[in-house]
């Protein structure tokens, strides 16, 4: 990630965005990058981009939106040139299928 860069944080709350966005701000962490918070229903605002930087965090999984997301991250990243980050999308569907409770919750 080029500093500047727009990073996408995708929270369960707006609470954990703020808390993250400070943190960060804090001990420098992301430096110069442009955060821009994921509202619940704000899956249009990742679409048209390639290969986003972004953050998971908090109670991300809880997200009714969270579906779409995913599907929206996995059709932007050209996990061919960009591995750690088609892999970092696999873990996270890996981990929302440990927290869903029925199979048909779930798209894959």
């Amino acid at each position: 990630m080029s500093k500047g860069s727009t990073f996408f944080v995708i929270p369960g709350t707006w609470d954990e965005y703020e808390k993250f966005k400070n943190d960060c701000y804090t001990n420098g962490r992301y430096f110069g990058s442009k955060f821009v918070y994921i509202p619940p229903g704000g899956v249009n605002i990742l679409r048209g981009w390639e290969n986003p930087d972004g953050v998971f965090i908090g109670t991300w999984w809880g997200r009714q939106d969270i579906n779409d997301i995913i599907l929206t991250l996995v059709a932007a990243i050209r996990k061919d040139d960009y591995p750690k980050k088609a892999e970092g999308i696999r873990a996270a569907i890996e981990f929302l299928r440990t927290k869903k409770q029925k199979p048909d919750d779930w798209f894959v």
